[in-house]
């Protein structure tokens, strides 16, 4: 993917590097590789479509960060969908405060599109409700997935 500069491709790595290990050990390899390209392919289909709607401005749009939202998002709903697992909650509210910063983020800095990381984010969050493993009788961590 194309990025804005060598500082948007090093904080898109950074995000990816702290947030997609713990997740991919969760729902699995092929699962979160398909969240990460579905959630990509979703933001910029829904950024698409805003944009016809007149809703948002047209714009040249690069980088990953609609992926990179879709992996938070799917952090969102696989907690969602694991509440009751130890740390859940907090966790959960981990992933609350990167959505509040993003959108702090989003809203002060002109050319960035929020509606690609909110359209990346809802996707993801729909896939980690999906994609998330149900936990195994007895336990409360995910069954194995790969």
């Amino acid at each position: 993917f194309l990025h804005g500069g060598f500082a948007h491709l090093l904080f898109n790595l950074f995000a990816l590097y702290v947030l997609g290990p713990p997740l991919e050990r969760s729902i699995g390899g092929v699962r979160f590789a398909a969240c990460y390209l579905i959630s990509g392919l979703a933001s910029s289909a829904g950024v698409v479509v805003l944009t016809l709607m007149g809703l948002v401005h047209v714009a040249q749009l690069v980088g990953a960060s609609g992926c990179i939202m879709g992996i938070v998002g799917a952090w969102a709903g696989f907690l969602l969908r694991h509440r009751h697992a130890p740390h859940a909650k907090q966790r959960l509210g981990n992933v609350l405060m990167i959505v509040a910063i993003q959108t702090a983020f989003d809203l002060s800095t002109p050319q960035v599109s929020m509606a690609a990381h909110l359209c990346g984010l809802i996707a993801g969050f729909f896939l980690g409700l999906i994609l998330a493993p149900r936990a195994v009788a007895g336990s409360m961590t995910p069954a194995d997935t790969d």
